[in-house]
């Protein structure tokens, strides 16, 4: 049975990898930094992946790939890195660094689990190491129309995807329905969430002068899910960890209350 070595400094993202891969028969082993995945690893020769964050305390993802590539027994040894903004400077970096493969986060199990299974078979592969290129442009017509503008919710779901900690985010409307989301996707129930929310919002703001209630912290299994309302809409974010939850909530509000 393949072992991977999940890397990072958030026990949230270690379990959440090890959720996603166990049941495809791969033992996830974990490591809080750097450092002490060298010292697992000096004593686990049989380890055959690594997944290493690119920022943690210490030395970071790019750093204990290039150490990993210094040493005899582990030169040949697949690493994967993952961040939650990637960019073309870390694709750079990332092959300067040997890494077989660059991961997005938030990522679904979905997406993951073939990249892993590829870096597993092929572990020279760098594929994903190398930016998008951008489609060739099409003849424009003689009068090209404008782009729409993009709507209030999914303005907001762009900026809430860069958000640190954050799993998934979607903007439902009145009886439920999905508007448009970010990441992964989120469990049927919350749809069922977001009508009782907004139908008590709405009951509760009638009791208090006329001001809905606007945002809502819950403990969601492991997790955190915020629900915030606007208007006909209710946005809700599902979070790793509950101290990721002050940004969310400002980039909310600001939506919110204006």
């Amino acid at each position: 049975m393949p072992e991977v070595l999940v890397v990072d400094d958030s026990v949230s993202v270690r379990k959440a990898l090890e959720f996603s891969l166990s049941p495809h028969g791969l033992t996830v082993l974990g490591a809080p930094s750097a450092e002490d995945a060298l010292s697992l690893l000096a004593g686990r020769p049989t380890v055959d992946l690594v997944i290493a964050d690119i920022v943690m305390p210490g030395m970071g993802g790019f750093e204990l790939c290039h150490e990993l590539r210094t040493r005899p027994e582990h030169a040949g040894l697949p690493v994967l890195l993952m961040s939650g903004v990637v960019n073309d400077g870390m694709y750079r970096q990332a092959q300067e660094a040997g890494a077989a493969g660059l991961l997005k986060k938030p990522f679904t199990s979905g997406g993951l689990l073939p990249v892993v299974q590829r870096a597993l078979r092929s572990p020279q592969a760098t594929e994903g190491l190398t930016p998008p290129a951008p489609a060739a442009p099409s003849p424009a017509p003689a009068e090209a129309p404008k782009p729409a503008a993009p709507s209030r919710h999914a303005t907001l779901l762009g900026q809430l995807a860069e958000a640190p900690g954050l799993v998934s985010a979607a903007a439902y409307g009145r009886e439920g329905t999905v508007l448009a989301h970010v990441g992964e996707a989120l469990p049927g129930e919350v749809g069922t969430y977001a009508r009782f929310y907004l139908g008590t919002a709405q009951v509760l703001g009638e009791r208090v002068g006329g001001q809905a209630i606007q945002t809502l912290q819950l403990e969601y299994g492991r997790r955190t899910l915020l629900l915030a309302q606007d208007g006909e809409v209710l946005y809700a974010c599902l979070l790793r960890e509950a101290s990721s939850a002050g940004v969310v909530k400002y980039l909310l509000r600001q939506v919110v209350t204006h």
